[in-house]
């Protein structure tokens, strides 16, 4: 009867490479998730921005139909004021207000968007325009 012998001696140069594979296997799931997580971040933050840019027209309009001899300007300084410290957004600025045909009210809002993830390095201004009428 003839025995068979397994040597383990040719798996020596391989001795470890598994855990460099783990490693990287993780560092990729890591900046997967985190390209994920600063993707929904944004989105969330746009989303967020819409919605202000929205109830920031209708409540100038809701003002211009109270305040007719005023203007939009001095409608938005106010309201602007007003309202600034209730929300927490990152550099929050009224770009542009306008009154256009048809006494449409039109504004665009922007803040700026940082990464919530330290390795996930970026920033971006989110602007978001509006109407009522």
């Amino acid at each position: 009867m003839q025995r068979l012998s397994v040597s383990f001696l040719s798996f020596e140069k391989e001795k470890g490479s598994g855990l460099v594979w783990f490693i990287s296997l993780l560092a990729l799931i890591s900046v997967l998730i985190g390209t994920l997580v600063s993707a929904s971040s944004q989105f969330l933050l746009a989303r967020q921005v819409t919605d202000f840019s929205e109830q920031y027209v209708l409540s100038l309009k809701t003002l211009l139909n109270q305040n007719p001899s005023l203007t939009i300007e001095t409608l938005s300084q106010r309201l602007s004021s007003q309202v600034a410290s209730n929300y927490r957004f990152q550099n929050l600025s009224i770009k542009s207000v306008s009154l256009e045909k048809g006494r449409t009210v039109h504004a665009v809002a922007c803040v700026t968007w940082r990464a919530p993830i330290v390795f996930v390095d970026g920033s971006r201004e989110i602007c978001e325009e509006a109407y009522a009428r």
